[in-house]
Formats: C-alpha cells, structure tokens, sequence
C-alpha cells in the first residue's frame, strides 16, 4: 500500500462518488488531497468496487427515472400541444409527435436485430465450439499441403 496518513472513511466515499461521476484519477486525489497512487491502490479493493458498483446503478435508476418523468411530460405537452387553436402549433406538435414515434420504433427495430445479432453469434460459438475438437483431430491432415498451382505457373515462367 502507498505510504502516506490514513485514508479517512469519509475521502472514500468521496471517491466512490467522483468516479461514479466520471472523474479521474488525478482530480479525484487533488480534490480529496490523496496521492494518486493512494487513490489507484483504493479503487483496486474489492470493498471499494463493490460500492463503486453500487453508486454507479443508483445513479443509471435515479437517471432513468428522472428521464422517465421528463419523457412522460413533455408527452402530456405534445398532447396538449395537438389541441391548440393555432393551426402552426398543431403541426409542429403533430410533426414532432410523429418524429417521437419514428425514433422510438428505429430504436426498438435496431434492439431486435442486435438480440437476433448476438443470438446468432452465440449459436455460432457453440458450434465453433462443436467443432473444435474435430478440428484437432484432423489438424495433423493439414500440416503438409500440396503446393499451390500457383507457384507452378509462377516457376514455369
């Protein structure tokens, strides 16, 4: 371990949530005061991963929820939108309520293909796997292949 004072319990849950937030490592040991060896050598403990793992899902729910609700608000301000008596206004929230959908739909098209995607590499590891040991068998039957007529014609030039 580094040599130096002792990291308080409190500059480590500082550095949990810096490196939640992104930072690295040369500003997180400037802003708590740690040499950066100190703070590399934390963030490699298993304790310290843990609640770095932690911090970081809390943020992605607290982030997606806040979306979430952005998301369902700025729906209920298009819908409103819709019924205006201003016929540009209608429009515009028509128009952008349609874009909404197209990119919503693009996006689950492009979800599907990547699960079928990794589906079919997965059932492609399996018989890569399958395979293999028949592969190794043979390995030996192609150890000395014969020369390619291509170097035949290459030589009788």
């Amino acid at each position: 371990m580094p040599s130096g004072k002792p990291v308080t319990q409190d500059q480590r849950d500082q550095a949990v949530e810096l490196f939640a937030k992104g930072y690295a490592v040369q500003m997180i040991a400037g802003a708590l005061n740690l040499d950066m060896n100190t703070v590399r050598y934390m963030k490699d403990k298993p304790a310290f991963k843990k609640k770095l793992a932690e911090a970081i899902n809390l943020r992605a729910e607290s982030s997606n929820y806040k979306l979430h609700n952005l998301y369902r608000n700025s729906l209920e301000t298009v819908q409103e939108l819709l019924e205006s008596k201003n016929d540009h206004i209608r429009l515009g929230a028509a128009r952008l309520a349609c874009e909404s959908y197209a990119a919503i739909a693009k996006h689950a098209e492009e979800q599907q293909l990547l699960e079928s995607m990794e589906a079919r590499m997965a059932q492609l590891a399996a018989n890569m796997q399958t395979a293999l040991p028949i592969i190794e068998t043979h390995e030996a039957d192609f150890k000395e292949l014969p020369p390619s007529p291509l170097n035949h014609t290459e030589e009788a030039e």
